[in-house]
């Protein structure tokens, strides 16, 4: 069975005919800001669907991630306002959820695409344009947290019935998730921050 939600379609502030490099850099920042603000609310919906169809644990890991995916929405708004640009705004899209199976294997493929394509070219186009240093920082964590996003959900595919994690923690500054708690540092970006616990 597959049930419509809705989720955020991303209006761009900037015009699109301006071909100027810093508004082009705020461009393409507030595109990535859209597919973070779009993956936290689908993964919460499929933590739903997880927790329906028997896969609480899995479940988890979808509210770890969108916790993540909110921390890298929160930090690209900041980066576009620091570069006195203006976060675009959202209208309502559906999506589908389906299966926790298919939802896996859809979620997997997109993180894999962010990991390989999306942030590595943002990450050039920063450095190319001479983008902001916190901006190039927040996308050098969410690149690494979209490996460590794919590379966990496909182990809960592999495993999906035996999946079994019981809690995840989230480092508040560069979303990385630990599966134990990390203390007082985050192992990652080094954060004196206590981490977000998902249970």
């Amino acid at each position: 069975m597959r049930i419509s939600l809705w989720v955020a379609v991303f209006l761009p502030v900037l015009s699109l005919a301006s071909d100027s490099p810093p508004d082009q850099v705020l461009l393409k920042l507030n595109e990535a800001l859209m597919g973070e603000y779009s993956a936290a609310h689908r993964y919460e919906a499929f933590a739903a669907r997880a927790d329906r169809d028997g896969y609480k644990p899995i479940g988890k890991l979808f509210r770890a991630a969108a916790r993540a995916e909110v921390i890298h929405r929160n930090g690209l708004a900041s980066a576009i306002k620091a570069m006195g640009g203006t976060p675009g705004a959202f209208l309502p899209e559906r999506v589908t959820v389906a299966h926790t199976r298919e939802n896996l294997k859809l979620v997997i493929a997109a993180e894999t695409f962010e990991a390989t394509n999306k942030y590595p070219e943002l990450i050039n186009t920063l450095k190319a344009e001479k983008g902001s240093a916190d901006a190039l920082k927040i996308t050098q964590y969410a690149l690494a947290a979209e490996k460590q996003h794919a590379a966990l959900f496909q182990e809960a595919l592999d495993k999906l019935e035996r999946y079994q994690q019981a809690e995840f923690y989230v480092c508040p500054r560069c979303s990385a998730m630990a599966l134990e708690d990390p203390g007082r540092q985050c192992r990652v970006c080094k954060a004196r921050k206590p981490a977000i616990q998902v249970k």
